[in-house]
């Protein structure tokens, strides 16, 4: 029992970012957006630019909320397997 609570313990911790961690995410997508733009023939500092930033932005936001797992997380936290969540 106790080298259950040690291993699970471990992968919760294992698990978690640090807020530099996520500090460094975002910075990466920023960068990977940039380029986006940039590799459409867009100029920095300009309001298609912008435009483009923010619908790349947009875009990431709508995907994530229709995950399903945003809603109705994974069965097994409700309640193991064969658990049907429309119950």
């Amino acid at each position: 029992m106790k080298k259950l609570l040690i291993i699970s313990s471990l992968l919760l911790i294992t698990a978690c970012a640090t807020p530099e961690q996520l500090a460094e995410n975002k910075r990466l997508q920023q960068e990977a957006d940039y380029n986006t733009c940039a590799s459409y023939g867009l100029r920095p500092k300009t309001d298609m630019f912008a435009n483009c930033l923010m619908q790349l932005d947009l875009t990431r936001k709508r995907a994530y909320y229709r995950n399903d797992d945003y809603y109705y997380p994974p069965a097994h936290i409700y309640g193991g397997l064969g658990y049907y969540r429309y119950h």
